[in-house]
């Protein structure tokens, strides 16, 4: 099942076709020093030395950065406007996890997971903006879009797909 990250990357592009994205189990949490090999990436990419150092929030000199990663895959999407990604795997989020940052703005997502991916990927995709808690954070207006989701919050908007075993977000100007 893991090599299915490919149509995972594929069916991102029909979703967001203006965000890039990179996925590999090589940066899942289960793979030794998953943190360095993603950022040895994304200084390989961009030529910047301080994206190798995992103490700092990764920044790009032109654009936007989002990481994220679960057990089996993890990776990055790019974006010229800010953007926010997440991904976690399917059957590890139940919705008894939402019930502690559940917000009243929040209408309930087709599954748990992915509900939960709009969540990070909206607080990811806030950066300076975002609240102090993710309860503040209310996902709205869930809307089928090809084989995934749109979703609202704060105005702006994000997709959401399921893909094997996968739950994956993207919060931010998506359709820029």
């Amino acid at each position: 099942m893991a090599d299915d990250f490919q149509g995972l990357i594929q069916a991102l592009k029909k979703l967001a076709p203006k965000i890039v994205m990179e996925l590999s189990p090589k940066y899942a949490s289960n793979s030794s020093d998953y943190r360095s090999k993603l950022r040895v990436a994304l200084h390989e990419r961009f030529q910047e030395a301080r994206l190798l150092d995992l103490n700092i929030v990764p920044e790009l000199p032109s654009g936007f950065v989002s990481i994220s990663h679960c057990r089996t895959l993890g990776g990055y999407a790019l974006s010229k406007y800010p953007v926010g990604f997440d991904i976690e795997e399917s059957s590890r989020v139940e919705w008894r996890f939402l019930e502690r940052m559940w917000n009243p703005k929040d209408e309930k997502g087709p599954t748990a997971a992915l509900h939960w991916c709009a969540k990070e990927a909206v607080f990811k995709g806030l950066g300076a903006q975002q609240p102090a808690v993710i309860s503040d954070i209310g996902i709205h207006a869930w809307k089928p879009q090809g084989a995934g989701y749109t979703f609202e919050c704060r105005g702006d908007t994000g997709v959401a797909l399921e893909f094997a075993q996968w739950s994956v977000a993207l919060f931010g100007s998506v359709s820029n």
